[in-house]
This record gives structure tokens, sequence and C-alpha cells, in this order.
């Protein structure tokens, strides 16, 4: 659920600094700050595919199935 959220805001905030970059018309400050706060936007989308493939990673490793860490087995005494 904190994937789906971050990657929404990740979204929302590319989309926001493309309407600042397009109507900052000659303003290199507002360039260079729309300009960052896309860069920032990928960046924290990057991280997040990363981890994902990390814990699939691991999880094959240590476990011989990729979506152990991803989607655990919790046991219960039943």
């Amino acid at each position: 659920m904190i994937m789906v959220v971050g990657g929404l805001w990740a979204f929302i905030n590319l989309i926001l600094a493309g309407l600042s970059y397009v109507t900052s018309g000659d303003n290199p400050d507002e360039i260079k700050k729309a300009n960052d706060k896309m860069i920032k936007s990928l960046i924290g989308l990057v991280i997040m595919f990363g981890s994902f493939t990390i814990a699939g990673i691991l999880g094959y490793i240590l476990y011989g199935d990729a979506t152990a860490i991803i989607n655990p087995k919790i046991y219960t005494p039943n």
C-alpha cells in the first residue's frame, strides 16, 4: 500500500513539475526548480522499483522463491 501511495505521489509530482516547466517561460530559476523536482521524482521511482528488485533477488537467494520476502507466509497455531 505504501508503494502505491509513493508511486502516485511521484507521478503527481512529475505532472506538476512538467506543468511548472511549461509555464515557467524564460525564468531560469523556475526552470531549474522544475528540473530538480522531475529528477527527484524519477529517482524516487527508481528507488521504489529497486527495492522490489532487491527483495526479489534476496528472496530467491535465501529461500529459493523470489516472492518469499515480498509476500511472506505467516504461520499460525491452528
